[in-house]
C-alpha cells in the first residue's frame, strides 16, 4: 500500500516550470472590465471614420484605413491583460486592490488622444512594453528573456519608454534576487 502511494504523482511535481495563461490570468475582472473599458472608450468605435486634429496632414499622405480606431481599442484592452499579469506578480499587491488598480489602467483617460491616427505609434508602444515586460516577468528562461529584450526594444517609438524600460529589469531582478544573491549559484548565465 505505501508503493502505491509513493508512486502517485503530486500535481506540484508534475506541473511544468511555464507559466500556464489560465493561470496568469486567474482572478481576471472580466464583466466589470470589459462593461467599464467598453463605456469608457467604445465611443471611438461608433465614428471610426473620424479625423482628428492631427489626422489631416496625415490623412493627405496615404490611403484612408480606419481599423487603427479598432486596433486601438483592442491593443489597449489587451495591454491592461499584461499590466495584470506584471501587477500579480507583486506580493504587495493582492485582491481587490489587483483589480482596482487595473480598472484605473483601463478607464482613465491617460492618453485621451490614443484613438487619432497619428498616435497610433504610441498605442503599439504602450502594446509592446507591456508585453516584453510581462514576457520578462513570467518566462524565466534565457529565451524568454531574451524574447522581451527584442520586445522591449520595439516599444523605443515612444522615446519616453527608454527611461521606464528600467522598471521591468529592475522588477526581473527583485523576483529573482535569491538566485542573484546566491554567489554558488552565479554563474555566466546570470550574468
Amino acid at each position: 500500500m505505501s508503493n502505491i502511494q509513493n508512486s502517485e504523482v503530486s500535481p506540484d511535481l508534475a506541473a511544468s516550470s511555464a507559466a500556464k495563461p489560465e493561470r496568469m490570468l486567474d482572478g481576471f475582472p472580466w464583466v466589470s472590465a470589459i462593461v467599464l473599458y467598453t463605456l469608457s472608450w467604445g465611443w471611438s468605435l461608433l465614428r471610426p471614420n473620424t479625423l482628428y486634429s492631427d489626422d489631416w496632414s496625415e490623412i493627405f499622405k496615404q490611403k484612408p484605413s480606419y481599423t487603427h480606431s479598432v486596433a486601438t481599442f483592442v491593443a489597449f484592452f489587451v495591454a491592461g491583460l499584461w499590466c495584470f499579469g506584471i501587477l500579480k506578480t507583486m506580493t504587495f499587491i493582492r485582491g481587490n486592490q489587483l483589480n482596482i488598480i487595473l480598472l484605473i489602467y483601463l478607464v482613465v483617460p491617460v492618453n485621451h488622444a490614443r484613438i487619432a491616427r497619428i498616435c497610433f505609434d504610441y498605442t503599439s508602444s504602450y502594446f509592446l512594453f507591456y508585453l516584453g515586460w510581462f514576457v520578462m516577468v513570467h518566462y524565466k528562461s534565457l529565451k524568454g528573456f531574451t524574447m522581451a529584450c527584442v520586445i522591449l526594444f520595439l516599444s523605443f517609438k515612444t522615446h519616453s519608454f527608454l527611461f521606464f524600460v528600467l522598471l521591468p529589469f529592475l522588477h526581473f531582478a527583485w523576483l529573482n534576487k535569491t538566485e542573484f544573491l546566491d554567489f554558488k549559484k552565479l554563474n555566466r548565465r546570470h550574468l
